[in-house]
């Protein structure tokens, strides 16, 4: 899982144009290796926050902890909780939330849940990126995402999904401007953002995000 992670993180972090961004929570993000790639990629952003059971962060901190002297060092850290159970402990106001290989794990209500929380934690014009395989428009495509979708079906109450339902998900959570991107690489990218303001909150998702991957 790590080097999946690790692989595709580099792609998923600079599909869209994060450079704006200063704080970032990684909701389940274990070895850090998406906050890690966001660190290295935007140097403007002063802290990557990654959040996970406290089991998880043991093992991050002692074999992924950011070397000394390094791109990351004091700007990626770990926090321990459970975001379902305690989610008062989690960072506010940040600009970017990541669910990354988070949401297909998961049943509708559960998903529904996630972006609530995601939504909460953003300040308002914040972004959500999500890092997940994507399904073609038409769900018959690609294979290796049709198999994770069976693997995914078998064995939690998850599936994957294509750019139009992301863009259906996260816009029923309230989220705006939804887009996708295929990476090239294990894994594509989504964003879309919380409204900056009430005249934002009835904006459509982008006609990209409704019809495929740009």
């Amino acid at each position: 899982m790590h080097s999946f992670a690790a692989l595709s993180a580099p792609s998923v972090v600079t599909a869209f144009d994060l450079s704006s961004a200063t704080s970032l929570v990684d909701l389940g993000g274990a070895t850090g290796a998406l906050a890690r790639a966001a660190c290295e990629s935007y140097p403007t952003l002063r802290s990557a926050v990654v959040v996970d059971l406290p089991h998880v962060v043991a093992d991050a901190r002692e074999h992924f902890a950011p070397p000394p002297g390094g791109p990351c060092d004091g700007r990626l850290s770990w926090l321990a909780a459970d975001f379902f159970a305690e989610p008062e402990k989690l960072p506010q106001q940040v600009d970017v939330v990541v669910l990354s290989r988070i949401l297909h794990d998961w049943d509708p209500p559960r998903c529904r849940q996630l972006l609530a929380l995601s939504y909460r934690l953003l300040r308002p014009g914040g972004s959500l990126l999500v890092a997940e395989m994507l399904l073609d428009a038409d769900r018959v495509g690609p294979l290796p995402v049709l198999l994770q979708d069976l693997n995914m079906l078998c064995q939690t109450h998850g599936r994957e999904r294509s750019a139009a339902e992301y863009s259906q998900l996260l816009g029923d959570a309230g989220f705006v401007g939804c887009d996708a991107r295929k990476t090239g690489s294990y894994l594509d990218a989504v964003i879309a953002r919380k409204p900056s303001g009430p005249q934002e909150a009835g904006e459509k998702p982008s006609d990209t995000a409704l019809n495929g991957c740009v």
